[in-house]
């Protein structure tokens, strides 16, 4: 027995050498098709919450502005596409297809998220836009005011200048009385409200929605549909996402 050992002991050593980097390597593969499936488990409860609270947002036929303004994105890496390789013999194909149409149907969903989010964003700034608009209408109508009151000042002034300067100071009186009741339809009738106070008509009346929002129907068709898909494949029930599970949940 030694006698064998002490022969061929290189050659021993290589075959120990070789299986114990199999096994590191097998050991590392196990380990790592662990935890794409703790990924992947981990993502796909993720989603189907994700989809629930989308779906809640519409309500009544209608979409929660609010609610879809302040929901977080679906997913941003695509785990079952980067690791699904790993659970092609560990799968059916009638699971695989199955986690593989949630993944499209979230996809679908959140570009339907997206889309309203970035109307939303858009929304915002034409408001904006819409109050600066308003507020420099304000201003001008201010100027305006000011310059027409000065401008009739300055009529009347001269049209009694003109017109009385030959008459008695009773007459005078009279005519002049008469001068600024006719010229003062040439000015504004009466100061508007002030600057101050029409700047916060404005903000008030953007913040009560004065201007209307919109979103297009074909948001909330779509979002209808692909979460109507989704319900129906009933992911948590399906012996795939199981196996996915049970693989998440190894120690080694």
């Amino acid at each position: 027995m030694w006698d064998f050992i002490k022969e061929n002991w290189s050659n021993i050593f290589l075959i120990i050498v070789t299986a114990s980097a199999l096994l590191v390597y097998l050991l590392q593969e196990r380990r790592k098709i662990t935890e794409a499936a703790a990924l992947i488990k981990m993502q796909i409860d993720e989603l189907q919450n994700g989809i629930a609270e989308i779906d809640s947002y519409i309500v009544d036929g209608k979409l929660n502005f609010t609610a879809f303004y302040e929901s977080h994105q679906l997913f941003s890496e695509d785990y079952w596409s980067k690791y699904k390789h790993y659970f092609v013999k560990r799968i059916d194909a009638k699971d695989f297809g199955t986690i593989s149409k949630l993944y499209e149907y979230a996809s679908e969903i959140q570009e339907q998220q997206v889309l309203m989010k970035t109307l939303q964003k858009n929304y915002f700034f034409v408001c904006q836009q819409n109050i600066s608009n308003l507020e420099t209408t304000e201003v001008l109508k201010t100027i305006n005011f000011q310059n027409n009151v000065q401008l009739v000042t300055d009529y009347q002034a001269k049209l009694k200048e003109a017109v009385t300067s030959e008459l008695d100071e009773e007459t005078a009186q009279a005519v002049t009385e008469i001068i600024q009741k006719v010229t003062a339809g040439y000015a504004f009738p009466s100061n508007p409200n002030s600057l101050t106070d029409n700047r916060q008509l404005i903000l008030n009346l953007v913040n009560q929605q004065y201007f209307t929002t919109y979103s297009p129907l074909q948001i909330k068709l779509s979002l209808e549909k692909y979460i109507k898909k989704y319900s129906l494949l009933e992911i948590d029930g399906t012996d795939g996402y199981k196996t996915i599970k049970k693989i998440s949940e190894r120690r080694f």
